[in-house]
């Protein structure tokens, strides 16, 4: 079970952070601004990363296992604010959060299949704060020694 597990998330991996890094790297050539490309290169970084991990976790080699186990670390937070955004998924996300805003809420959100970078200065005029569940439960799954 666990294996089939490790293989999943590697799956998912693979697949977003292939599909990512061509997003990202499309990202990058209309040649706007410098601040748009630093936040493309980065996410292109970053979707290389998980691309690698997920190959490395597929192979069964522990550098892939703690490459995943940062790279889901780093796919937890959802943050939007009127001052700052970020959010980072690749394969898959179930995002819960807390909309601050008159009247307070929660927001479920998923989808399989997909990929996002998203750092930017600014954001919504609601605040919302929340975790990919998804990550959560793959960083867990990482986290779990076999027996």
């Amino acid at each position: 079970m666990h294996r089939t597990l490790l293989r999943l998330i590697g799956i998912l991996q693979i697949a977003g952070g292939l599909f990512g890094l061509v997003a990202e790297v499309e990202r990058m050539f209309p040649w706007g601004g410098m601040l748009d490309m630093i936040v493309a290169l980065i996410g292109a970084l970053l979707f290389g990363l998980m691309l690698v991990a997920g190959v490395l976790l597929l192979e069964h080699h522990a550098t892939g296992t703690r490459m995943s186990r940062w790279l889901q670390l780093a796919q937890l937070p959802v943050i939007g604010t009127p001052f700052l955004s970020y959010a980072l998924h690749a394969g898959a996300h179930l995002n819960l959060a807390v909309i601050i805003h008159r009247p307070l809420g929660l927001a479920l959100d998923g989808h399989l299949a997909s990929w996002r970078w998203l750092l930017a200065p600014a954001g919504p005029h609601d605040w919302h704060l929340g975790v990919n569940l998804v990550a959560l439960a793959a960083w867990l799954i990482l986290r779990w020694k076999r027996a």
